[in-house]
């Protein structure tokens, strides 16, 4: 009787250390990070990847980071996929050289982004499936 009392108690205290242990070192969210890129030889700036696909609730933030020397502007395409989004750089958000702007992404869909004429990008947001 006292060994089975040891023993639950035991399990007890390590599924709890196991839990304590996992919420300490868990990760909130992963970033998906887009770099703003120049090509040196024709000024021509670009999204890398042009595409970031994010799971809803898993890595739902995406950060901007411009690699260049210059300016970078970054705004949404249109208000309809994400208002808050568009809210937050319909005006465009200026990017400093070496600098980086993030945002978290609380829909599912495909918002579309721009910079410069030539700069177009997504961040697709799908529905994550739970672990079985």
């Amino acid at each position: 009787m006292a060994q089975t009392i040891a023993v639950v108690i035991g399990l007890v205290v390590g599924i709890a250390f196991i839990i304590l242990f996992g919420t300490m070192f868990q990760v909130r969210h992963n970033i998906a990070i887009v770099h703003i890129r120049e090509n040196i030889t024709s000024h021509f700036f670009y999204f890398e990847p042009r595409v970031a696909v994010l799971l809803s609730g898993v890595n739902d933030t995406v950060k901007w980071v411009n690699e260049s020397n210059i300016l970078a502007i970054l705004a949404a395409d249109n208000d309809r996929t994400n208002p808050a989004f568009y809210n937050a750089t319909k005006d465009f958000v200026t990017i400093m050289p070496h600098r980086s702007y993030e945002c978290t992404f609380t829909g599912l869909g495909e918002i579309g982004y721009h910079g410069r004429p030539s700069e177009r990008g997504s961040v697709i947001i799908l529905h994550a499936l739970p672990v079985k």
